[in-house]
């Protein structure tokens, strides 16, 4: 769709590996091939949790469950039919899902014709309090509007607040604690299409309808806007489709088409902005179709999970079988696309019928603690293991295990949360109208007070 400013470097990677693990069937396989933009898979990484959304409901799993049954006998090929999952019963059919930075409120998106977009809070606790077999969410979000969560984050370091991007380009930002108060919003003219906060949190990067980025305050107060990059020209227009904030200086941003053609499939950007005393340019590094899309029938969504500690991007498409990892190099400013052996890479299986299957949710987890086997001789360190829910209703998983010279051990054991403090189901609040665009409600008690 675009040509890159720089060609884009890649780099044969051999200390680095996706080890297949036994899959586990969560949802009966659709009739057809789902195609809206779905976000349905979220990983509490402090308690252990696996959640997983359905058009009836949702399906949870100890994380830890599905790395031990990995080391029972048996083909990696195996589908684990009969998992002890917890069924939570859900009336309207989900569309995102998604995880409080302290893991213990849990956002589920959903939209019917009948009552359109409502959004459930649940208390992480109340998954694991036995005293309470019926799973209800305390709180209720419901907008006065008709439409779907485009893009919804939860700041990474003030665990209530969090953003959501509505399907019109509505922005809203909400603060969830024993109950809901809206802070800031913009209008539907904002034209916003994804988003996503600052690793601090200090600001909010919001992709624009017109392929730019627009940095705001926790208030949504414009700071500054990242133009969209020069090798996309005025007659074929694109629009963010994803954002992901990876440092103070640097985007992983994906363009797609405005007009929401798929004749190309969207191209992964890598932005580095230019620091103020520095005497060059701003850089854009076009990785282009990086997933290898195999379908245009479904609409285009990637999952951006960026891992620090190791400095690599990791990045699924909904239209692509494959997984792919960005990293940065050793002078820790440019970026390359790792090229993984054949028996290395994480790729979604097919149906019996040869069709593909892709993502409806893409999730890490960080918490296994077991040492990993590949083949009879070699056992590498704990890893994190990335899971992904396909289109055909399977939980696919992989050791993600790097044994890069000199490389870091990031996982770290889950921990049981006190019941004590479980916030209890409150009666239905009324939609509170969002206020002006540059200032905070002044139903707002918590606003948050950060640097820009």
């Amino acid at each position: 769709m675009g040509d890159g400013m720089v060609g884009v470097p890649e780099k044969e990677m051999k200390y680095f590996m996706f080890r297949q693990m036994k899959r586990f069937r969560v949802f009966d396989a659709p009739e057809e091939l789902p195609k809206d933009r779905v976000t349905l898979l979220a990983v509490s990484n402090h308690y252990g949790l696996v959640f997983m959304g359905g058009i009836n409901g949702m399906k949870v799993i100890s994380s830890q469950y599905i790395a031990l049954t990995d080391k029972e006998e048996g083909s990696i090929n195996d589908i684990i039919e009969d998992a002890p999952f917890m069924t939570v019963s859900m009336k309207l059919p989900m569309h995102h899902i998604a995880l409080s930075h302290d893991d213990l409120t849990l956002s589920v998106a959903m939209v019917s014709e009948e009552y359109g977009l409502v959004i459930a809070f649940f208390d992480i606790r109340t998954f694991l309090n036995k005293d309470k077999p019926q799973k209800r969410p305390f709180v209720y979000y419901k907008p006065e509007k008709k439409c779907t969560v485009l893009d919804l984050k939860w700041n990474p370091t003030v665990s209530p607040i969090l953003a959501i991007c509505m399907s019109d380009g509505s922005v809203t930002i909400l603060e969830v604690t024993d109950i809901i108060k809206q802070h800031a919003s913009l209008p539907a003219t904002a034209g916003i299409t994804s988003l996503c906060w600052s690793p601090k949190g200090k600001q909010l990067a919001a992709g624009r309808q017109n392929g730019t980025v627009v940095q705001y305050s926790p208030v949504l107060q414009e700071k500054k806007v990242i133009a969209c990059p020069p090798f996309y020209k005025s007659e074929n227009p694109v629009k963010v489709l994803d954002i992901h904030w990876i440092s103070t200086y640097v985007f992983s941003v994906v363009f797609a088409a405005a007009d929401g053609s798929q004749e190309t499939p969207p191209d992964v950007v890598i932005i580095s902005l230019a620091k103020k005393d520095e005497k060059k340019e701003d850089q854009y590094l076009n990785f282009s179709d990086l997933c290898f899309g195999v379908t245009t029938e479904r609409r285009p969504h990637y999952y951006l999970h960026y891992l620090d500690v190791w400095d690599i991007l990791v990045a699924s498409s909904a239209a692509s079988i494959e997984v792919s990892i960005i990293a940065r190099q050793q002078d820790k400013v440019s970026w390359e696309m790792w090229v993984l052996e054949d028996a290395a890479r994480a790729e979604l299986p097919v149906t019996e019928s040869s069709d593909d299957t892709m993502p409806v949710g893409v999730s890490i987890d960080l918490t296994s603690q077991l040492p990993v086997n590949v083949g009879d001789e070699k056992m590498f360190a704990p890893s994190p293991i990335l899971m992904i829910l396909t289109t055909q209703g399977l939980l696919c998983s992989f050791h993600m295990i790097n044994f890069i010279p000199g490389g870091k051990l990031i996982v770290v054991p889950s921990k049981c949360p006190r019941i004590e403090g479980e916030r209890e189901p409150q009666p239905p609040q009324p939609s509170i109208p969002a206020p002006s665009v540059l200032v905070p409600a002044q139903t707002s008690t918590t606003t948050p007070r950060h640097p820009a």
